[in-house]
């Protein structure tokens, strides 16, 4: 099988967890980090991570890499996860759906460009991902449930079943979404919430 470079967008702990993950991945192989320019005028800018070096967004688009997968994380809002996809998407790049090993995934799932599904995930039947989610190490999604655009699952959230999420929403850790309620678009869920009804 052939193995395709890819460049990971971020250098910080969620792209280290998804170099973790391409690692393990039979067609995939992690070529570079991706930061703007702004990170190198900070001193203690690193030029590698995990012996994998860290090159500028201007060099990156001069390169021969055609694949991207965005490592950065979100919490309050998703507006550079939306840029990186934006730009990627303008150039012509492929963004492929990044799906560890250790994750369970239904056959009837479908599931949007550039999602992440990490470790120990499970994505039950029918369900539908957006573009550029991420679903973080331990979480599942239950079966019938809609994850919109560019939301962040956090590790061990518990969507259960027919679950409607909107567009840029973040969960936070441990959380637990009861079945059949529904999120709006743009909302932050706090680590550890039980939400028992429509927010």
């Amino acid at each position: 099988m052939k193995m395709i470079d890819i460049a990971i967008f971020g250098s910080g702990g969620h792209a280290r967890t998804l170099a973790d993950v391409v690692g393990g991945l039979d067609d995939l192989r992690l070529a570079m980090f991706v930061e703007p320019s702004s990170y190198f005028q900070d001193v203690l800018h690193q030029r590698e991570a995990l012996g994998v070096p860290i090159i500028s967004e201007q060099e990156f688009f001069k390169s021969s890499v055609r694949s991207v997968v965005i490592g950065v994380g979100q919490l309050k809002e998703s507006s550079t996860r939306r840029r990186i996809y934006s730009e990627c998407s303008i150039a012509g790049l492929s963004l492929p759906v990044i799906h560890a090993r250790t994750a369970s995934v239904s056959r009837s799932a479908r599931i949007g460009d550039g999602a992440q599904i990490l470790h120990s995930v499970f994505v039950g039947p029918e369900v539908t991902l957006g573009r550029a989610v991420v679903l973080n190490n331990n979480s599942q999604v239950e079966h019938g449930s809609t994850v919109g655009d560019f939301c962040h699952i956090s590790t061990g959230v518990i969507i259960n079943g027919d679950v409607r999420i909107g567009d840029n929403v973040f969960i936070g850790s441990g959380s637990i979404v009861r079945e059949g309620a529904s999120i709006a678009s743009g909302t932050f869920v706090p680590m550890g919430s039980v939400v028992k009804k429509s927010l």
